[in-house]
């Protein structure tokens, strides 16, 4: 009986250890964030919310690769209704226009063409996730390697 409870024990804290925030950071930027949503979108950041930045004059492949997860998520009606997507910058790939065009028509999109997020310090050098909830914070600055991973938090 003892070992079952010890084995019971350990597997609990494994679990609670494995979480679903596993990925995120305390996000030390939150303030600026905010203060670019309200003067750049007269926006101000809801509680409970994930924002996806993307810079769309990043690499080509990670841009594509984010495109290519965000489109398939909008075309099969699957992202989470309380994300919102910045694109940050202006698409120089033209390839991508169709991706970005479905994408834009069919989520909350707010669309920072002039760059002017990289005029905030938001410790933005990837795409990055950034999770609100109560005026706390969290980010993940996302790889090419980990787009899977954020497919699904933002995924229904």
């Amino acid at each position: 009986m003892k070992l079952f409870f010890k084995t019971l024990f350990v597997s609990i804290c494994l679990i609670n250890m494995i979480g679903c925030d596993y990925s995120f950071e305390k996000y030390i930027y939150g303030d600026n964030f905010k203060t670019y949503l309200k003067k750049e979108f007269y926006f101000d950041l809801d509680d409970k919310h994930f924002y996806y930045l993307i810079d769309l004059e990043g690499c080509s492949s990670c841009v594509q690769k984010n495109l290519d997860m965000l489109e398939e998520l909008v075309s099969t009606n699957s992202l989470k209704d309380d994300v919102f997507i910045i694109f940050i910058g202006s698409l120089y790939i033209k390839d991508l226009e169709g991706k970005f065009e479905t994408i834009f028509l069919n989520s909350k999109c707010l669309i920072d063409d002039q760059g002017k997020a990289f005029l905030y310090e938001l410790g933005l050098s990837k795409p990055l996730l950034i999770k609100s909830d109560s005026n706390h914070y969290k980010s993940w600055l996302v790889s090419d390697f980990e787009i899977d991973k954020v497919k699904s938090f933002i995924k229904k």
